[in-house]
């Protein structure tokens, strides 16, 4: 098989390429309904905020 010189094949590519990887989440505690409030959805919010921000080691998120 012969190889293809001077051109962007794939490998050529993922040599090139740099990921940087980030990680998100939304979190959304809605306590407040006119017709049926609740009462531990901000809380629980407010707790996997807290979880999350200490999962990644050294990193604040």
């Amino acid at each position: 098989m012969e190889q293809r010189r001077g051109g962007c094949g794939l490998d050529d590519v993922r040599r090139q390429e740099r990921v940087t990887l980030s990680k998100a989440a939304l979190l959304i505690g809605i306590d407040d309904y006119p017709t049926a409030p609740l009462i531990s959805c901000v809380a629980d919010v407010q707790a996997m905020a807290a979880l999350l921000s200490r999962i990644e080691v050294g990193s604040p998120n």
